[in-house]
């Protein structure tokens, strides 16, 4: 799978890692692979996620961002982890990351977004609960319930469930650099 992968200006990622054009490096396969150990190296399945989410992870100051392939075995909503991973080619930092009045546009942007995402699901997630208590209490007296009755609870917890969501990061990253982009050029002009 296509993926991303920061190195510092020396292609050099912790523990002194080299990382260039077409190496790949491969960890032992172990039962439970935890993200951010030494179980699995770590990358991006977006460009500008890694570009968003450095300075809470790696914090890499002079970084080199690379195209990269590898199958992905472990998963947060963040980033991802590979047994084994090659990097492929160096890729141009986009122009949103290089001027500094976007860039921090984009990071303010993104953050009120995924704010606002992770709100609504956690009012997705509270109606499910509710969902499932009442779907629960209509299994508990369904000798009292009507069939009817009963396929409306069933309704109502499937209802539910299709209203708790996926925050797609990579969605609310792409607008908000689509934003802040619009906006310094319609400031500038």
């Amino acid at each position: 799978m296509k993926l991303f992968k920061l190195t510092d200006e020396h292609n050099e990622t912790k523990n002194n890692i080299v990382w260039g054009e077409y190496i790949t490096h491969s960890l032992p396969i172990v039962a439970n692979p935890q993200l951010c150990s030494n179980h699995v190296f770590h990358a991006y399945k977006d460009k500008n996620l890694a570009l968003l989410l450095n300075p809470i992870h790696a914090d890499i100051r002079n970084f080199n961002l690379w195209e990269a392939e590898g199958n992905i075995i472990k998963k947060e909503w963040d980033k991802v982890g590979c047994f084994t991973l090659t990097t492929i080619k160096q890729r141009e930092i986009p122009f949103w990351y290089s001027n500094l009045k976007i860039r921090l546009n984009v990071f303010i942007k993104f953050s009120k977004k995924v704010d606002a995402a992770a709100a609504y699901a956690a009012y997705a997630a509270a109606y499910a609960a509710d969902a499932a208590t009442y779907a629960a209490d209509a299994v508990t007296y369904a000798a009292a319930y009507s069939a009817a009755d009963a396929a409306n609870a069933a309704a109502y917890a499937a209802d539910a469930v299709a209203g708790i969501i996926t925050i797609n990061f990579k969605y609310l990253a792409k607008q908000a650099i689509k934003e802040a982009i619009q906006e310094y050029y319609h400031v500038k002009n």
